[in-house]
């Protein structure tokens, strides 16, 4: 299976339209065949995410990106909401609501104050957190008034943030009404994907920022069109996250496989053989607990902590793929 994922079956001049249309064919026979186990899979894992606490604050005082914590469970919420059903939609609000109440007391927001590594660090989920309440449906007028209040500083890092990133605040600066700065009229130009980097030399850090620079455009999922990439840029994308995708399941590394696969789905590539086998990877990377990954080799030193600080985020990148992989479109 994996062979074949490398190979393909394609010629110097793209991907056969008969070869596409069975890839496609083999997936949905997977997707049917596994439905079932997805359909537990997902219950399990909002029911681990439930009983997680995210408390930003208290994260930071133990030296976790509390922020960043707080968007990946809220991010879960929205995934797994987008896919469900009117009742199931309701309750998933009210776990939201609930999560994202820590936003209120004043000292969750303090990036006026802090210093400016933890500004750099927490900057996008202070953005994304606030973008997911309203996406939501709640009311976050105050939230954005905190928001305005860092403009300035806002503006002044963005200097130093990478292609992905930059691409990331353009997203969030338009949403929230802000004129684009100079550093974010071109974001794309330093990208792995307008390099073409060889995906056989990507680090474990540069195949974070490829399937980020693939999510932005997307939405992180949220809709599943764009014009942001030339025929050029797919054809290497598909090339580029067929392979990683295909090296990350021989690293077992669920985490970034995860976000590989959520990009090769976006892109609309489900016919390649390594996207039916990181499903399955993904699936059966399932613990008890319902969270997913396995970090067990840290529990002696990060003991409780390692529920939000790893698996949480694994969890996430889980709960975007899975239902989007298997329950199709939002309707």
């Amino acid at each position: 299976m994996l062979v074949f994922a490398l190979l393909g079956c394609r010629d110097p001049s793209g991907v056969p339209t008969t070869c596409r249309a069975e890839g496609v064919r083999l997936t949905r026979q997977f997707l049917q065949h596994h439905h079932g186990r997805y359909v537990q899979a997902r219950k399990r894992a909002l029911a681990y995410l439930d009983r997680l606490t995210v408390d930003p604050v208290a994260l930071r005082q133990q030296g976790i990106k509390g922020k960043k914590k707080l968007v990946e469970l809220l991010d879960a919420y929205v995934a797994a909401s987008r896919r469900a059903d009117a009742k199931e939609r309701q309750q998933l609000l009210q776990r939201f609501q609930r999560a994202a109440a820590v936003t209120a007391p004043p000292a969750y927001h303090d990036m006026a104050t802090v210093e400016d590594k933890q500004f750099r660090q927490d900057a996008t989920s202070y953005l994304r957190a606030c973008y997911l309440m309203e996406k939501m449906g709640l009311n976050a007028r105050a939230y954005r008034t905190e928001i305005q209040k860092i403009r300035l500083r806002l503006d002044a890092h963005l200097g130093q943030r990478g292609s992905h990133q930059r691409m990331a605040f353009s997203w969030y600066y338009r949403h929230f009404g802000f004129p684009l700065p100079p550093a974010l009229r071109d974001p794309l130009s330093a990208s792995i994907v307008a390099h073409r980097l060889n995906p056989y030399r990507l680090t474990i850090s540069q195949g974070y920022d490829l399937t980020h620079e693939v999510f932005v455009p997307f939405d992180y999922g949220g809709k599943l069109q764009t014009e942001q990439f030339s025929a050029a840029d797919r054809a290497y994308l598909r090339r580029a996250l067929e392979i990683q995708a295909t090296v990350q399941i021989a690293r077992r590394n669920v985490d970034l496989l995860g976000e590989l696969l959520m990009c090769l789905r976006l892109l609309g590539d489900t016919d390649l053989a390594v996207y039916r086998d990181g499903l399955a990877f993904v699936l059966s990377s399932q613990r008890p607990s319902g969270a997913f990954g396995n970090y067990e080799r840290l529990r002696a030193k990060r003991g409780d902590l390692l529920e939000v600080e790893l698996y949480l985020h694994t969890t996430s990148v889980a709960m975007d793929i899975l239902p989007l992989a298997f329950d199709g479109p939002a309707s």
